[in-house]
């Protein structure tokens, strides 16, 4: 009998193809990504910035406000009323047609 040793594994380096099937899902979601950033998140961010400024489209200074233009929002009687009447509007648009579709499904499948 031979007297056991250890086997030494030399480490396993990927394969090339190995490597660019792990990396390959990055290199075909980045340029949504990349488009993503650009055309969405780019407007959100510069729309919270400019709320937080005093500008009336006009002019060249925009001093900053903070969350003054917020507050006087929910001051404002107007745009609780409007903001009212879209909820109402949401939720009837929403609820009203899926309600009766899904009734309606329920009924037409006890026909048969």
């Amino acid at each position: 009998m031979f007297p056991a040793r250890a086997v030494q594994h030399r480490a396993a380096t990927p394969a090339p193809a190995q490597r660019w099937l792990a990396w390959s899902g990055y290199v075909y979601v980045l340029p949504a990504l990349i488009l993503y950033a650009i055309f969405v998140l780019r407007p959100v961010l510069g729309t919270v910035i400019l709320s937080l400024q005093r500008w009336d489209g006009a002019q060249a200074e925009r001093p900053f406000v903070g969350l003054a233009n917020y507050q006087r929002l929910v001051n404002d009687p107007i745009f609780l009323l409007s903001f009212r009447n879209n909820l109402v509007w949401i939720i009837t648009s929403v609820l009203f047609p899926m309600t009766t579709g899904l009734l309606l499904a329920v009924v037409l499948s006890g026909v048969r």
